[in-house]
């Protein structure tokens, strides 16, 4: 099996150099798992980190019978995002996790991750595939249970905790002229013939230790909904936080229509594709909280997502999907995915200039009385639509992280 830096299961390289394979077999047990960690895969960019969690078939066999084949073949065209969020939450499949990594006491830089599953079941639901069955059969995965495999890029881009760079060390870092330690990019120098630094010495067997760290992602709730109209102000609405059991309310302080500013022609085009109209009008919410929550902890979405962008098509394109990234963010986006004629994935954003609204609390400041009193505001924005918006039903969504980390040591 050939592994490539930054490049996922199903890539063929591109003429790239494939990466030297180190067997590890770490095995260990996180999250109510056991992972292994069977390889990793030194790259002149960096190193590539092959993971697999085991899923107990009872878990599989219990996904499934709720979430079937055909429920799942329907989610995009069917479901709502508070069912979308749901089918994740429940999936057994889907790892909410991040990776930091050091390499001999230095850190270095997540360069993103590809993931895939495969489940006794997998063949019934025609889901299995070529990918799936050769990483079973290269890390010997028995098929008694199910897996979930993901693969990790880390590549040089921080400074030595302390001391200076050791010898095993030297093709990652280069002094500038001002003395001072930086990394290139990856971990050799441009056009360099040094070799890379897990490259062995003649005579001499170099050694290296990287600690991953994982730490569990923040995890979303559904809660409550509420409906707000344009002009509306003082209501109150009780809900619960997941993550103390604590009671909080959320004062609405106004609900104001809004409009995002014609776009320039720049971003109007999306590669050689071009958006003739985006949806324009929004309902703005704010809202304080009482007690306050953690930043963070909760978001307020509209039920219903936006209008499409009126797209015109070129030849160069097919099946592309376009929707407008709006919601808690605010009408921040245009999002247009697809696949060119020779299959290659494209996605392009363009930001609308006069839509780049922050959702950070901010302070107003108002009378009470008698008194100048400051408080905390909170803004949600709801999809955007080619119509004004008079009202919009409003839907709580709240994120809770668990403190639960762990570091795993690899040598080699």
């Amino acid at each position: 099996m050939k592994v490539y830096f930054e490049e996922n299961y199903w890539s063929k390289g591109m003429g790239r150099k494939p990466g030297e394979k180190v067997v590890i077999e770490k095995e260990f047990v996180w999250d109510c798992h056991e992972w292994r960690i069977p390889a990793l895969y030194l790259c002149e960019e960096g190193v590539v980190v092959d993971l697999c969690v085991r899923i107990p078939r009872g878990e599989v066999e219990e996904f499934l019978d709720k979430w079937s084949f055909e429920r799942r073949s329907q989610a995009e065209e069917e479901f709502n995002e508070e069912e979308i969020e749901q089918l994740e939450r429940e999936s057994p499949f889907c790892r909410n996790f991040r990776m930091q990594a050091e390499l001999d006491g230095r850190k270095m830089e997540s360069r993103g991750w590809c993931g895939t599953a495969w489940h006794p079941f997998s063949e019934t639901e025609e889901a299995v595939s070529v990918t799936e069955e050769m990483l079973m059969r290269e890390y010997g995965c028995s098929k008694e249970c199910g897996w979930y495999f993901c693969r990790a890029y880390f590549a040089g881009a921080g400074e030595p905790k302390s001391g200076k760079p050791s010898s095993k060390e030297r093709g990652m870092f280069r002094q500038n002229s001002d003395k001072s330690s930086t990394w290139e990019r990856g971990m050799l120098k441009q056009n360099s013939s040094e070799p890379p630094f897990w490259r062995e010495e003649e005579g001499r067997k170099n050694s290296h230790n990287l600690a991953i760290t994982f730490e569990k992602e923040a995890e979303q709730y559904p809660g409550p909904h509420f409906c707000t109209r344009a002009g509306d102000r003082g209501s109150r609405i009780r809900f619960t936080y997941p993550g103390d059991g604590q009671v909080h309310v959320l004062q609405v302080v106004a609900c104001e229509q809004g409009q995002v500013n014609e776009t320039s022609e720049h971003d109007k085009c999306l590669g050689k594709n071009s958006v003739t109209r985006f949806p324009a009008n929004y309902l703005e919410l704010y809202y304080t909280l009482e007690p306050e929550l953690p930043e963070d902890s909760l978001f307020i979405k509209d039920l219903v997502r936006s209008d499409p962008p009126e797209l015109k098509r070129q030849n160069s394109i097919e099946d592309a999907e376009v929707s407008v990234i709006g919601g808690a963010d605010g009408p921040t986006a245009v999002f247009l995915a697809g696949k060119w004629n020779d299959g290659r994935p494209k996605d392009h954003i363009a930001y609308p200039r006069a839509s780049r609204m922050a959702i950070r609390p901010f302070h107003k400041v108002y009378p009470r009385a008698s008194r100048m009193a400051i408080r905390p505001f909170h803004k949600g924005y709801s999809s955007l639509h080619y119509e004004p918006v008079e009202s919009v039903e409003w839907r709580m969504v709240f994120r809770v992280k668990e403190e639960s980390g762990m570091e795993v040591q690899l040598n080699f």
